[in-house]
């Protein structure tokens, strides 16, 4: 089962791979890891094979 990411994380890696500064990277970087976190789906998944 392959999960489609959500138009927010399409957002924020296409700003990560645009942007050149690293301390801007590091911040797009960690809202897309808050965003794969707080996805729903992903966190029923988790519990079930978990």
């Amino acid at each position: 089962m392959m999960l489609q990411p959500t138009k927010r994380m399409i957002e924020l890696r296409e700003l990560m791979d645009r942007e050149k500064d690293p301390e801007k990277r590091k911040k797009y970087d960690a809202e897309l890891t808050k965003e794969i976190r707080n996805d729903p789906t992903r966190q029923r998944l988790k519990k079930i094979f978990a």
